[in-house]
């Protein structure tokens, strides 16, 4: 995966961007074709401490696109945040995709049941009309 990491206002620690590297890896899990991931990391001056970074993360994995934004008291933890939240879209992401190629019977059974029953069934007879 291609990580590209952007800072306004603010300059990043050393350690950053294998912190992040490793917490998006977790992502590559759920959807294997991850192709690349853009962290902009920005620093506001606010009124209340524990908000003044923002972490912006875009991920594309093939079709889909995960975009995520959370502040902390710094960037490390509102990555750690953004991250959670990321590896939740994507399990979602990853199960309606599956939903929408193998659906599901509605008798509750797996598909490979059906279709080995089906495929175990006689013939139907020829009608004698």
């Amino acid at each position: 995966m291609e990580l590209t990491v952007r800072s306004h206002h603010t300059r990043t620690s050393d350690g950053f961007e294998e912190r992040a590297r490793k917490k998006l890896a977790r992502l590559e899990r759920v959807l294997p074709r991850t192709d690349s991931a853009v962290i902009e990391v920005e620093h506001e001056e606010t009124k209340a401490p524990g908000q003044r970074y923002a972490v912006h993360v875009t991920v594309k994995a093939g079709a889909v696109t995960l975009r995520v934004s959370e502040r902390g008291a710094d960037p490390l933890e509102a990555l750690e945040v953004a991250a959670d939240v990321l590896t939740q879209q994507a399990r979602r992401e990853k199960e309606r995709l599956d939903a929408a190629h193998h659906p599901h019977p509605r008798d509750g059974r797996p598909a490979k049941e059906i279709v080995a029953e089906r495929l175990n069934a006689p013939p139907p007879e020829p009608s004698a009309d």
